[in-house]
């Protein structure tokens, strides 16, 4: 009997030796944590000081008190330094390191690599304000400067409220410098340059246009529209031969408030029209002679500045 309980006394003193030299490793052994560190783009050399740690994705031990200044090498790109301060991360608790509770995640650290081989965006749209994005991503609103982007395809999309939007697939080389001009279609332009092919004969819409125009300051732009809609003059009905010239004059004598700018253009073409109506006999020519007082007219009051 005294036997076994020597046996068992001496089992039991094994036990808590083994238990205790195992708590004392445990416990002893300096605890860490991972920190993964990427790169964008990966593949970078990760240095601290002179030594090479490796290449990204790289895991990383901190332990208590550690402070690393690293370094990311890449090929064709500017390095980037990283501190990494032991401090930041939660080190593993009692229980954790007793293994009474599953570790903690690995945290992770990404570090973005700017590339010496970027390609330059130049965007220039009209009208002014839209919206332009590269790859779903909004870059600014036009006039936007010049952007650097990383080379390859990209997907180009405009936006304005009052046109209808553009989207196109580019292309950029290393280093390239890729200048896109782009001017959006005026929603109210097309739907007015539909009437106008349907209907060539109501000469409303034309000055419906040209006015959409003028209101906008695209002078040269009205009176296009203007020159394009004359050849229908003679075979247009009265009613909106009157209506095409009361808005000529109108455009002539500035009747509409409009941006200020270069409207010379414009107004010659207006002044024109009422001459050519008058030598070919088109319209009423009466009432086209008291529309080209009313200009002289306005000329005599308004010298040029």
């Amino acid at each position: 009997m005294r036997s076994l309980r020597f046996i068992l006394l001496c089992a039991g003193v094994a036990v808590v030796s083994a238990a205790g030299a195992l708590l004392w490793l445990l416990l002893s052994e300096t605890p860490f944590v991972i920190v993964n560190l990427h790169s964008t783009p990966s593949q970078a050399t990760v240095f601290s000081g002179n030594e090479t740690l490796g290449a990204t994705p790289l895991p990383i031990k901190m332990t208590p008190g550690l402070k690393l200044s690293l370094r990311f090498v890449r090929r064709e790109c500017k390095d980037a330094e990283l501190e990494l301060n032991a401090a930041s991360f939660a080190m593993p608790t009692l229980a954790q390191r007793l293994k009474l509770a599953p570790p903690s995640a690995p945290y992770e650290q990404t570090v973005t690599l700017e590339s010496t081989t970027e390609a330059e965006l130049v965007v220039r749209v009209l009208p002014a304000g839209a919206e332009v994005f590269l790859d779903g991503h909004q870059l600014g609103v036009a006039p936007l400067a010049p952007q650097r982007v990383a080379p390859g395809a990209h997907t180009l999309r405009l936006a304005h409220p009052e046109c209808f939007p553009l989207s196109e697939d580019i292309s950029l080389s290393p280093g390239e410098s890729l200048v896109v001009e782009r001017k959006l279609e005026n929603k109210m332009v097309v739907y007015y340059q539909e009437l106008m092919r349907k209907e060539p004969l109501v000469l409303v819409h034309v000055a419906e246009l040209a006015h959409h125009h003028i209101l906008r300051g695209e002078f040269a732009e009205a009176a296009q529209v203007l020159r394009d809609g004359e050849p229908n003059l003679a075979g247009a009905e009265v009613y909106q031969q009157q209506k095409f010239f009361i808005e000529i004059v109108q455009f002539y004598t500035r009747y509409y408030s409009y941006p200020k700018g270069d409207d010379a253009e414009m107004r010659k073409t207006c002044r024109e029209i009422v001459e050519d109506a008058m030598d070919k006999k088109i319209g009423v020519q009466p009432q086209l002679k008291l529309y080209s007082k009313q200009l002289v007219e306005y000329d005599k009051n308004h010298p040029p500045q």
